[in-house]
């Protein structure tokens, strides 16, 4: 008896079988899809497209370099991406070396990695890079050095993103004095972070090496001093539009630290998290901002976690900084751990929900011993009775 399905033209049973199982497939969908008659294995081996996703989701650790080199031989000569973030630490050589000699179809790859991740073949296909670094011993850190990624950087031409997140960083290793900066004119977004907020992932050391001229986002999870981050900008003059920093201390407007802004005219959003202040308070982003009316003149999003003002003037300055900035301005958000009497949500002005009633979103959220809550003002909000 002749399945119904084999009676349909291929390019339309194909499409039926790509519609039946979830995006991406997984293993176990396509291994049930193959298991359910000849008809449909034989569709399913004759669509190349099925087999071009790769996770290791439903596949036994043990056996999933011998399942990656299958699905890269089914997937004939197509563009694959790859995410391995389940893989046993001790697979990670078997999966280099399946993926060595299809290394050049390679568009994306997600992995999870305990030592340095290495092969020889450049990644000329490569668009989208994850690499979660999770060490099992200490020194297996040091494999993964500044030089390293560099080196990944330059073997990979088409590279457009880049995440690097570090559970555990040496940032002590002292770099050979040949090494050799990089400039990369297709990466676009970067994202430098470390799991563990105790360590130092050095972005004050990879930053002093790279050259990114056509970087939309920045990202840096971890301590990123100023010092390191204006040359970055001055050498590469990117069109950046998202910058995210956890500078390693409270930024003083008096010392010069927020003109940085300056070389990123094109940024619409702006994240930064500093540790809680203690001690006289150096002048706030909000400050500066209110006295350069023309840097960062297309700001849209400014989110602020600690590292404001919390003395008696603090909403007002809110409110000033957002009266100036109204017409580019559409969300702030505000977040901080300490508990200051003037900042209580009781205290915010008037003029705060008649921004808000304009059409800017002002999230402000206090998390401490003693106070704890969030004020969400919606864009078109009324002020409480």
């Amino acid at each position: 008896m002749i399945s119904p399905i084999a009676r349909l033209p291929f390019e339309l049973a194909s499409k039926i079988l790509t519609l039946t199982i979830p995006t991406p497939p997984t293993w176990a969908a396509l291994t049930k899809l193959m298991s359910v008659c000849r008809a449909w294995s034989d569709i399913a081996l004759a669509t190349p497209s099925l087999w071009t996703t790769i996770r290791d989701e439903g596949v036994r650790p043990a056996k999933f370099p011998l399942a990656l080199k299958i699905w890269l031989s089914r997937g004939r000569d197509l563009p694959v991406s790859v995410s391995t973030p389940h893989l046993a630490w001790d697979l990670e050589k078997d999966l280099i070396e399946a993926l060595e000699k299809d290394v050049h179809r390679v568009e994306s790859l997600e992995g999870v990695w305990s030592s340095k991740f290495s092969g020889s073949k450049p990644f000329r296909a490569l668009k989208s890079l994850t690499v979660v670094h999770n060490p099992r011993r200490y020194t297996d850190s040091l494999d993964f050095s500044i030089e390293h990624i560099l080196g990944l950087l330059d073997r990979s031409p088409q590279l457009a993103e880049l995440t690097w997140l570090m559970h555990r960083y040496s940032g002590t290793r002292a770099l050979p004095a040949a090494t050799q900066p990089c400039c990369h004119t297709t990466l676009r977004h970067l994202r430098l972070e470390c799991v563990n907020q105790s360590s130092i992932f050095g972005s004050r050391d990879i930053l002093k090496y790279l050259t990114l001229p056509s970087l939309l986002t920045l990202s840096t999870g971890t301590s990123c001093p100023i010092y390191s981050l204006r040359p970055f900008l001055e050498r590469s003059s990117p069109p950046l539009q998202i910058l995210k920093l956890c500078p390693e201390h409270a930024l003083d407007a008096n010392k010069g630290e927020f003109s940085f802004l300056a070389l990123v005219p094109t940024l619409t959003d702006l994240e930064l998290t500093t540790d809680a202040l203690t001690g006289a308070e150096p002048p706030s982003l909000l400050e500066f901002l209110n006295t350069k009316l023309d840097v960062l003149p297309k700001l849209q999003n400014l989110a602020l976690k600690e590292g404001f003002p919390h003395e008696k003037e603090g909403y007002q300055l809110v409110a000033e900084f957002l009266t100036k900035r109204q017409t580019s301005l559409k969300s702030l958000r505000l977040e901080f751990r300490h508990s200051y009497y003037s900042m209580h949500f009781r205290n915010v002005p008037p003029a705060l929900y008649a921004l808000a009633h304009d059409g800017i979103h002002i999230h402000i959220k206090c998390d401490s011993c003693s106070t704890e809550g969030v004020l969400n003002l919606q864009p078109g909000s009324l002020p409480p009775a």
